[in-house]
């Protein structure tokens, strides 16, 4: 059975953790087994979050950039493809590797999100390619 990919986008000023959690644990009940939940590194309280989907047992995986470490939780086992030399190109690929990964993204930001981060990029690039996404402000 095909696995439920839900990426998770917090915005740097969004503090509502129990909001994020209880959406997770609904998402939980719904698919069940067969949820994974998918973060970027630059996620606010991203350990947070991860700890709490491994707590619940759900599956989890990173979308890394390639300049990041590889880790256990990353979603391309080669590790050859990460450590690479700092260069923004690394931010788009892993934009682009997220969109793809997930089935669909849950973004929590507040109406102050600036244009420039990063979860307001990905989700103006989802929201672009219709993909399945629901946002909390």
């Amino acid at each position: 059975m095909e696995k439920f990919r839900i990426g998770i986008l917090v915005s740097k000023d969004y503090s509502d953790l129990d909001k994020i959690r209880t959406v997770i644990y609904d998402l939980k009940k719904k698919f069940e087994e067969q949820l994974e939940i998918v973060q970027i590194l630059e996620n606010y309280q991203y350990s947070e979050i991860k700890k709490f989907a491994l707590q619940i047992d759900i599956g989890y995986s990173e979308i890394l950039r390639h300049d990041d470490k590889h880790t256990i939780y990353s979603h391309d086992p080669n590790p050859f493809k990460y450590g690479h030399k700092v260069a923004n190109k690394w931010y788009y690929t892993r934009n682009s590797d997220f969109l793809k990964y997930c089935n669909g993204i849950f973004g929590f930001v507040t109406k102050s999100i600036s244009k420039d981060d990063t979860v307001f990029k990905i989700l103006a690039v989802s929201k672009k390619r219709k993909k399945n996404m629901k946002v909390y402000a």
